[in-house]
């Protein structure tokens, strides 16, 4: 009928200022992962990105708001190249998509080594188990010596966690276990 309303609730928006950008992104492949390091904001915390290389979505791989300005990727793949970007954090405000860097991250580590290995002398035999392994695609390598003698072979590109030795020397026995990734390392 051209009758004019109530006003609405009035609401106010107040603009936080943008984050400046980190620069100086440096990469460090290792053992360990992709050590990322970078020259910091003052006050501002990070949020770590990172895609396969010119394929996928970038994902956010860090925590948000972390404030220290090295960050290690524990969890990129070995074999792959990778892209990271790292952007500022201030307020739940994001800095622009800092320069993006590519880290090839060839598979030259070793896997971490067997943890927790027990020996289990049994009659006529020895077993041995250990935990599994922190990364895909693993086997394993088991030698035995008598008492400080040379290493021989027991087993080979064992897929599991454990090892029958029904061929055991009597004597003081020592075993090593060792993993083997994919790429023989």
């Amino acid at each position: 009928d051209g009758t004019p309303s109530a006003l609405s609730n009035i609401a106010t928006w107040k603009p936080k200022p943008v984050p400046p950008s980190v620069t100086g992104t440096v990469a460090t492949p290792g053992p360990a992962g992709i050590e990322l390091t970078w020259k910091g904001v003052q006050g501002g915390g990070y949020a770590v990105e990172r895609r396969e290389a010119g394929t996928g979505p970038w994902t956010i791989v860090s925590p948000i708001g972390f404030e220290t300005t090295t960050w290690t990727d524990t969890g990129a793949e070995q074999g792959k190249t990778w892209q990271y970007r790292v952007r500022t954090v201030i307020e739940a405000t994001a800095s622009p998509r800092g320069g993006e860097i590519t880290v090839p991250y060839p598979d030259i580590y070793p896997p971490p080594p067997p943890t927790s290995v027990i020996c289990l002398p049994e009659e006529s035999m020895v077993r041995l188990r250990w935990d599994p392994a922190g990364e895909p695609d693993v086997t394993f390598t088991v030698s035995r010596r008598l008492a400080g003698g040379a290493w021989t072979p027991v087993g080979e590109r064992i897929a599991g966690t454990e090892l029958i030795d029904t061929a055991a020397p009597a004597g003081e026995i020592s075993y090593q276990v060792r993993a083997v990734d994919k790429a023989g390392n």
